[in-house]
């Protein structure tokens, strides 16, 4: 059975925080040793290398805990940007995907904020994958700026956005070039609320700009 990053990093806090509890239950009842009578030989007194290795376990094992809160998807991250978002967003990429940007985080922020380009080519078969709720042709066709968050050229009923918070701002241009928005998605998130995606086009090479947004307040 494979769990998804949010399955595995909350088994993983459920598991150090069940640990740390019963250390520190153990040890308030006894009141001799972290764990308990068959370990009298940790105690401060009696051993205190011993006493200290167990102290540096459970210190490990919270810093642990409070990294993967920090930073998700730490102790699951792969050498590949794709397969990272991949966790992170739930979804699969195009194929193509390069050029990868990455804005805000799941647990300080609330969001994640990714852009990308691929072969406009890819994205038929990729959009048919995505949980789509609503399509929307975008309120103004002329050319835009990807990099510009909020509602930017996109209907104001939309369901879904990128907000425009700073901590989402950065996105630059990897691309030469005009684009122009195509389609906005507002989706169903497998690992948040809530998932926005944009496809805009680029002029020169025809291919495509992609950014999408898991919201997760």
């Amino acid at each position: 059975m494979s769990l998804t990053l949010a399955q595995f990093e909350t088994l993983l806090l459920a598991i150090l925080a069940l640990a740390v509890l019963v250390g520190l239950l153990v040890h308030a009842v006894r009141k001799k040793s972290v764990f308990g009578p068959y370990w009298e030989r940790y105690t401060l007194r009696d051993n205190p290398f011993s006493f200290w290795v167990v102290v540096i376990v459970y210190a490990v094992m919270i810093v642990t805990g409070l990294m993967v809160l920090i930073n998700p998807g730490l102790l699951s991250k792969s050498s590949k940007p794709m397969d990272n978002l991949k966790r992170i967003h739930g979804i699969q990429l195009p194929p193509s995907a390069k050029h990868f940007q990455i804005h805000g985080n799941r647990l300080r922020h609330g969001g994640s904020a990714v852009m990308f380009e691929c072969k406009y080519a890819d994205l038929a078969d990729w959009m048919s994958t995505l949980p789509v709720r609503t399509k929307m042709d975008p309120a103004n066709s002329d050319a835009g700026n990807p990099c510009t968050n909020g509602y930017n050229c996109w209907p104001t009923n939309a369901q879904t956005w990128v907000p425009g918070n700073r901590e989402f701002d950065g996105f630059t241009n990897t691309w030469t070039g005009a684009t122009h928005p195509v389609v906005m998605l507002s989706c169903d998130s497998p690992t948040g609320d809530w998932l926005h995606v944009e496809i805009w086009r680029k002029s020169l090479d025809g291919n495509a700009v992609v950014k999408i947004y898991t919201d997760w307040n």
